[in-house]
């Protein structure tokens, strides 16, 4: 890995938006299902349906929000998009904190404007990854952008786990504690309904813990690349010049 690449500001501000995204977008979309299914009592083929919109909005919008990209800049595109992916874990937070239980109404919608976020991050994201540097420095860069989100996600798992678990814990009445399954855990036949109503809530209260952070990091990445990452229309100036020279 050439480090000095991250000395180019928009490459290292692309990437860094780029790891706070992809670690919000994995956290949500491995810790949400849990809660459905073994909090909520969701089928796992109702469940399946949260990832639709991510992939058909990506699939539908890459094509004209990288042409747009391409007159504007990527700036924009990128800022916005994370906005939008934030108030989407927001909403995710509100609804699971509030005890809100509609999947279709509450959950489903939320997803989609989730999807629509990174419908307008992916394809501007790229763009600004691979013009930020030389064209013989590409391949490494698209590289290192791959892996910065594959190790944004790997961590994500982790840490969120590991805050969900401690908000489970916590929002459990101690006595009751070792009667009721961990958090993302069936609940066991023959539970007391006093005692799955705390369970319930304890699984809503922890996965708001971790879209809240997650949103706060969305706002963080919006804020980092409307900062750094140019807002000129394609070829930037920078390396129109570095061509010509």
């Amino acid at each position: 890995i050439d480090l000095s690449l991250f000395r180019v500001g928009a490459f290292a501000g692309a990437n860094v938006a780029t790891f706070f995204l992809y670690f919000a977008l994995s956290a949500n979309l491995f810790y949400l299902p849990m809660l459905l299914i073994a909090g909520w009592d969701l089928s796992t083929a109702e469940v399946g349906f949260i990832f639709l919109p991510l992939s058909a909005l990506i699939a539908l919008l890459s094509g004209p929000v990288g042409k747009l990209s391409d007159r504007i800049g990527p700036r924009f595109p990128i800022a916005c998009g994370s906005l939008v992916v934030a108030f989407a874990f927001a909403g995710l937070a509100l609804l699971t904190y509030a005890g809100i239980h509609n999947f279709w109404i509450g959950i489903f919608p939320l997803m989609g404007l989730m999807g629509l976020g990174m419908a307008l991050v992916v394809s501007p994201l790229s763009t600004a990854i691979m013009t930020a540097v030389e064209d013989k420095d590409t391949g490494a860069a698209s590289g290192i952008n791959n892996a910065v989100s594959r190790i944004g996600g790997l961590i994500a798992v982790a840490a969120m786990g590991s805050l969900a678990a401690w908000v489970y814990a916590n929002a459990l009445d101690a006595s009751a504690a070792s009667a009721i399954p961990g958090f993302g855990e069936p609940a066991s036949a023959g539970l007391a309904p006093a005692i799955d109503a705390a369970r319930l809530a304890a699984s809503d209260a922890a996965f708001a813990a971790v879209s809240s952070v997650t949103a706060l990091l969305c706002l963080t990445a919006a804020v980092i690349a409307w900062t750094t990452i140019p807002g000129e229309r394609l070829p930037w100036p920078r390396q129109a010049e570095d061509r010509q020279g």
